[in-house]
């Protein structure tokens, strides 16, 4: 449309291609303002507001939310019953749950989006991150006295600062749990309200051998996230390791696999059962050795009953990790925690 060829989105792993991606939108935004003799501020008008109207419109599919944020401010009621650019979380993704805050003289929580995209940095914005909110459910008003008066909330660090700084905040599983709780006790059917989103870990399932790890275990999880395979992980990636000698490491997720430039910035490895100190140690060297070479920052050995994350600071430590059992998961915390582990 506009006759404006952009170029394709790199993979978010690729920080290169997404520096020079910038550059690229720059100098065609560029070439497009100087054809049709527009000033700068006529493209911002363009792009903004002229263009969007002419956009195709149609249903997108919504994830569901796996974690909670709170925004901020007094919003125009003209802007309550459609989608908003709204001051958020860069980290936001596409489907999370917005507690709005507005702030004095209301000074309450008053309703909740849900974000229509990914959090973004727009240079072009008054405000650092922001999203598109949609979605609206009002919510009989909670007050900041009452938030003060309650057990749980009163001790809240956003609560005792009043709700400074409130846009961006991130909610804990807990905390949405607790003011869900609030909100039930003012007669709100709060079963229309969106719940945080977990995986359902497979029942029944029999774990026999290394590959039912990967594929009844360690698939659905990265799925879960949002991850998938040859698009975002690999098995099996091949590593020149040596004169005519390949090595073959489980999983690398956010993975470029150019020949002889390979690079993963997560290494995976997956075992039936890593029983004692001596198997975990194997596993540990065995990954590095890949990690190393593939430069990856984390490394997960994982088995039928749990994942072990390491993250690198200097470099990486066999006694510095982070365990999860499958079962803890099901927690949304537990969950966004690893998973903002790995989305690196």
């Amino acid at each position: 449309m506009f006759e404006i060829d952009l170029p394709s989105i790199p993979k978010k792993s690729n920080y290169k291609a997404r520096c020079m991606y910038y550059w690229s939108l720059c100098e065609v935004f560029y070439r497009f303002r100087a054809e049709n003799e527009l000033s700068p501020a006529e493209l911002c008008a363009f792009l903004y507001d002229f263009a969007p109207n002419f956009m195709p419109q149609k249903e997108a599919d919504v994830p569901q939310p796996t974690q909670a944020w709170c925004i901020g401010g007094l919003i125009d009621k003209n802007e309550l019953f459609r989608t908003t650019f709204w001051q958020a979380n860069p980290e936001t993704k596409k489907g999370d749950i917005l507690i709005h805050y507005e702030t004095a003289p209301i000074s309450a929580i008053t309703r909740v989006w849900i974000a229509q995209t990914d959090g973004v940095i727009d240079p072009f914005f008054h405000y650092y991150g922001n999203t598109y909110i949609g979605n609206k459910i009002d919510i009989p008003h909670i007050s900041l006295k009452e938030l003060r008066e309650d057990k749980y909330f009163s001790n809240h660090p956003l609560v005792r600062k009043n709700f400074q700084g409130v846009s961006g905040w991130s909610m804990s599983g807990a905390d949405y749990s607790e003011l869900l709780r609030m909100i039930k006790a003012k007669g709100f059917d709060t079963d229309v309200l969106p719940k945080l989103y977990v995986p359902t870990l497979p029942k029944g399932i029999v774990i026999e051998y290394e590959h039912d790890v990967e594929q009844l275990l360690l698939e659905p999880l990265l799925n879960s996230m949002g991850w998938y395979e040859k698009k975002d992980f690999i098995r099996q990636l091949p590593i020149q390791a040596g004169r005519g000698h390949r090595v073959f490491p489980d999983y690398a997720l956010h993975y470029d696999n150019k020949p002889d430039e390979e690079k993963a910035k997560v290494l995976i490895e997956a075992k039936l059962h890593m029983k004692n100190n001596q198997d975990i140690e194997a596993a540990f060297l065995q990954a590095r050795s890949y990690a190393r070479l593939l430069g990856s920052s984390a490394i997960v050995l994982c088995d039928k009953d749990y994942l072990l994350v390491y993250e690198k600071k200097d470099n990486f430590d066999r006694d510095s990790y982070k365990k999860y059992y499958w079962g803890e998961l099901e927690n949304p915390d537990v969950f966004n925690e690893l998973k903002n582990k790995l989305n690196i």
